[in-house]
């Protein structure tokens, strides 16, 4: 039994990833897990191009495709978990990340996602 054609079947490749495209829809959404102490080899993602670590708990996030602006939302989570707080800047195509903990010091954490997108 062969399966029917879904509107959304031209995003996803043979294997069942999510393709990177000029799609309008891949421009709303960005997300990825990664190791702050070695943060440019990243567990995998959608529509990210690198992450920079630019010093201890500070990372640069770079869009593969740009956001259409810079008011779009950001949920971030960490190993730390309540112990950790965060700051973030946006941009259309990048977002820089600043993991702190309780008493206010950036630290590095073992275990970072993120994840971007526009409410429609």
């Amino acid at each position: 039994m062969s399966r029917s054609k879904r509107n959304w079947d031209h995003l996803i490749d043979d294997y069942g990833n999510y393709k990177a495209s000029a799609s309008p829809i891949d421009t709303h959404e960005a997300f990825c897990s990664f190791d702050g102490n070695n943060a440019e080899y990243f567990y995998g993602g959608f529509n990210i191009d690198r992450i920079v670590r630019e010093s201890r708990g500070v990372y640069t996030i770079y869009f593969a495709i740009p956001f259409p602006h810079k008011f779009y939302n950001v949920l971030a989570s960490f190993n730390g978990g309540f112990r950790r707080g965060h700051h973030l800047a946006v941009s259309a195509d990048s977002l820089v990340l600043t993991v702190r903990d309780t008493n206010n010091t950036s630290v590095d954490d073992s275990f970072i996602s993120i994840r971007a997108f526009l409410a429609l």
